[in-house]
């Protein structure tokens, strides 16, 4: 219910670290986790937050009046655009409020926890909810304003926070009862599952939640890429999410079309022998621009790759030899799986790192480029990549800070960013070969695009000389 990129029921959890949930998550709340929850407690903010995520909440008019400890409240008018032929409130009006009533008291009972797609980013730990099943009996027609009322006691937010802290997850059975002035007029049972939404740390294996979370996102940006075989491959369900994310953060159509054309702008411009997309999700470019004589490997998780293949079932997929590498790039030992894929390090190589940098840690990115400069022996390699630059965090400009903090709330929050990327990539075997921005590209001026870079990297000459490709990387992976 609360996530900006699930709009349905996940119902497998993987396994989550629970020795990170225990650094973000304490058992017995401290002042600090008081004073910030309190703050995100805030109805206005919980108002406005939802009302920009879920466009039915704000349709109905549906206000957080009280969302604390004790209780949570919500009300709704009757209002001509949300109510029957009969003059009473539709009866999915009723089902939408119990929804959000128990999950606001849901999270309002545990200090320690924000929502992702409702909350800023913050030091807590960061939690998901899904409604599992409801059900609402009415009593009496809602004829006029009416509202919801839902009360955990004491027992039961004992043992979500027990069990939030010894599983990462908690499921609550709760009712919400529903009132016209001082009328009961409907009772809901609902059951809502609430879930740790940590970030997948360095060499953790995906949790199916996770892998859902990737697929969605890719979704997402065949969504927002704009052109006819992207929509076909979203579908539906991408168009929409893609929809849903231009509406919070506007900016993100603009900025995922401009990578886009200059990606295929750069790969158009020369001819490699080989291409490796690190990531391919829903790529369009090996179905548009793959020719014949080279190969494209397409790296990605298992089930990713899976999910492409059941999009792409039917159409035609180019000249060009496809090959799909399973692999996690996350994992200390990608490299190995790509070689056995039968990549060759010695070839023309263009390398595609797109929509990846600014998600990892900047140690794990690092890693990520040594090990692919350990790839591409080839001096006529090339990498391309993304990313924002170290300015982007700390620019005083309201349009930047709203798409940072939307980008958060979203689940796709910006992390690492640099200024001087010949720095950076000189230090793991590249040098910098050209770079434009956003704002450039697409010819939108502003700080979001000035910030957010293209650049493409070739290989540093120094680094060059080395005779077992597989050795190396072996030796790196050890260290």
């Amino acid at each position: 219910m609360w996530a900006a990129l699930f709009g349905w029921v996940l119902r497998i959890v993987g396994v989550i670290s629970m020795h990170v949930i225990n650094e973000a998550f304490n058992i017995i709340p401290s002042n600090e986790d008081i004073v910030l929850h309190a703050k995100n407690c805030d109805p206005k903010l919980i108002t406005e937050r939802l009302g920009e995520l879920v466009p039915l909440f704000r349709f109905a008019e549906c206000k957080v009046e009280e969302a604390t400890s004790a209780r949570a409240v919500l009300t709704a008018p009757l209002q001509d655009g949300a109510m029957n032929q009969n003059g009473t409130h539709q009866a999915s009006v009723f089902y939408l409020m119990a929804d959000y009533a128990l999950g606001v008291a849901m999270f309002a009972a545990v200090p320690g926890i924000y929502t992702v797609g409702v909350h800023d980013r913050c030091n807590a730990l960061p939690v998901q909810m899904w409604l599992r099943n409801g059900r609402v009996t009415h009593l009496a027609p809602g004829t006029g304003a009416i509202r919801a009322v839902a009360e955990l006691d004491q027992p039961t937010v004992e043992d979500m926070r027990k069990s939030l802290a010894s599983k990462g997850r908690c499921v609550v059975k709760g009712e919400v009862k529903i009132f016209q002035s001082d009328r009961l007029v409907a009772l809901c049972e609902h059951e809502i599952g609430m879930y740790a939404d940590l970030p997948r740390a360095t060499h953790e294996k995906a949790s199916a939640g996770q892998i859902e979370k990737m697929k969605l996102s890719a979704l997402m940006i065949a969504g927002l890429r704009g052109d006819s075989l992207s929509d076909v491959l979203a579908g539906e369900q991408g168009i929409a999410i893609g929809k849903r994310m231009s509406n919070a953060t506007p900016q993100l159509p603009s900025l995922v079309r401009a990578r886009t054309k200059y990606a295929r702008d750069t790969l158009k411009a020369e001819k490699f022998d080989q291409v490796l997309v690190l990531g391919a999700g829903l790529d369009t470019k090996p179905v548009e621009l793959a020719d014949s004589g080279e190969r494209w490997f397409l790296a990605d998780l298992p089930e990713m790759l899976m999910e492409r293949d059941a999009r792409l079932q039917g159409m035609d997929t180019g000249r060009a030899e496809i090959v799909p590498v399973p692999l996690d790039f996350r994992m200390a030992d990608w490299p190995s799986e790509l070689l056995a894929a039968g990549f060759d390090p010695h070839r023309r190589t263009f390398v595609l790192l797109e929509g990846v940098s600014m998600y990892l840690a900047k140690k794990d990115l690092c890693d990520t480029l040594k090990k692919l400069a350990l790839l591409c022996k080839h001096s006529d390699s090339r990498l391309w990549i993304d990313h924002v630059t170290d300015t982007l965090f700390g620019m005083d400009d309201p349009e930047v800070t709203a798409f940072l903090s939307s980008m958060s709330r979203l689940g796709e929050p910006f992390i690492t960013g640099f200024d001087d990327f010949t720095k950076l990539g000189m230090m793991h075997g590249w040098e910098l070969a050209a770079s434009v921005s956003a704002a450039e590209v697409a010819g939108r001026k502003c700080n979001v695009h000035n910030q957010y870079r293209f650049s493409v990297l070739k290989r540093g000459q120094a680094h060059l000389e080395v005779a077992d490709t597989a050795a190396e990387i072996e030796l790196y992976a050890a260290e």
